[in-house]
């Protein structure tokens, strides 16, 4: 069932995609419903490569900045004095993460085949990769190399870490080629996140790649976090948490009480069965998510506080700041981001662990994937930048849900 869907998606024209997730008729056909938009936005490539540039500055940022916590507070927050100081140099720590570096083959995989390739090419980079992996990115791989092929290898009879955190972790690159195309943007996560993932662990990407999307062109945090809940269905685990997050700030309540409540219902909630998440452990995507969700919304478009927020709230706590800085810095910009985070960084020197790619090749390889996007979703050339097509506002992607 899955495959038909997600091949059935693959399948709609460029022409309805350019308006989201396709018509009004679509969208109904989907069991979505769409909204009119605003007309198209003009972004110039000076402000998209700066968008870009600093959703990578932030990605980096965050993942450094939390590495000595990772794991290391379950179930409780981190104390702010047991809260590490950033020093510029930890920057190029990145280059090492499997946050970014795992990234890499897919942008590679688009490189040769161009940025809408079959996500059957992406997986067979992925396939082929030879760099340590964990949990659902490890056992996707391990699936495709013994002949599990994409959707099933993300499946859960087959990958009972599909509702882990690895799609999320990773799916920056994706979120940030959909400039104000959020309907797109969703739809290709979800659609990709099945190489590893199923569920609650695909809509983490999905989640997290339309905020990307809506950070272009978005006025405020709160949009750019609606941006991401609307494209989550509603019914869903995943959906259920954020909303509670979302409302919870609403209401004007502090984040420690929001991540109680959290802890409370959600603690508990993870499948997976890695020996290293016993006991208070979670690497369950929902929860995970809902800590980047408390980060950008309290943070209040702070950079140091929305990873230090997203941070204390423990778990796989450099991974969480990590995707909170990503989006904030894609909608800042490089140009906003506190120089602290940039003077150290090796731009063109180290490589990306186990790849052929510096800061820089990376940088631009994601930015001439991002102007495909644009010239195949209805985005017209004018000038030194680029008029976005009438967007519709459509609803969640499809519905799946782990509950075995």
């Amino acid at each position: 069932m899955i495959k038909k869907v997600l091949k059935s998606l693959l399948l709609l024209p460029a022409v309805l995609l350019s308006a989201g997730l396709g018509s009004a008729a679509a969208a109904q056909d989907a069991g979505q419903t769409a909204v009119s938009a605003p007309a198209g936005t003009y972004l110039s490539d000076a402000e998209l490569r700066d968008k870009l540039l600093g959703g990578w500055i932030g990605q980096m940022a965050g993942v450094t900045w939390g590495a000595p916590t990772e794991f290391r507070w379950r179930g409780e927050i981190i104390p702010a004095e047991d809260f590490p100081a950033w020093q510029p140099k930890m920057i190029n720590d990145g280059l090492r993460q499997d946050d970014l570096y795992v990234e890499i083959p897919f942008l590679d995989a688009m490189k040769e085949n161009g940025a809408m390739c079959p996500p059957e090419k992406m997986a067979e980079k992925f396939r082929d990769s030879t760099f340590g992996l964990w949990h659902a990115n490890r056992q996707g791989r391990e699936n495709l190399q013994n002949g599990i092929p994409y959707p099933e290898s993300g499946h859960y009879k087959n990958n009972p870490h599909a509702d882990d955190i690895d799609w999320q972790i990773e799916c920056d690159f994706l979120g940030q080629m959909y400039p104000g195309l959020v309907g797109q943007a969703a739809l290709r996560a979800f659609e990709v996140g099945h190489i590893m993932n199923y569920g609650d662990g695909v809509y983490g990407g999905v989640f997290i790649s339309a905020m990307h999307a809506a950070a272009y062109t978005a006025g405020s945090i709160e949009e750019i976090v609606r941006a991401g809940i609307d494209a989550v269905p509603e019914g869903t685990l995943f959906r259920t948490l954020v909303e509670e997050v979302f409302a919870g700030w609403k209401e004007g309540k502090s984040w420690e009480e929001v991540w109680q409540s959290l802890q409370d219902k959600w603690g508990e909630a993870d499948k997976c069965p890695g020996e290293d998440m016993a006991g208070p452990g979670n690497i369950d995507a929902k929860l995970n998510s809902g800590y980047v969700l408390i980060g950008l919304l309290w943070g209040g478009g702070d950079m140091d506080e929305t990873i230090i927020i997203s941070c204390r709230c423990g778990q796989d706590s450099d991974c969480n700041p990590s995707s909170a800085a990503s989006i904030l810095g894609n909608f800042l910009g490089a140009s906003a981001i506190d120089e602290k985070f940039t003077r150290e960084l090796d731009r063109d020197g180290e490589k990306f662990a186990h790849t052929d790619y510096t800061f820089n090749d990376a940088v631009e390889l994601n930015y001439g994937l991002l102007t495909e996007v644009l010239s195949k979703n209805g985005a017209v050339r004018e000038g030194d930048g680029w008029r976005l097509p009438p967007q519709k506002e459509t609803g969640p992607v499809p519905f799946e849900q782990w509950t075995e």
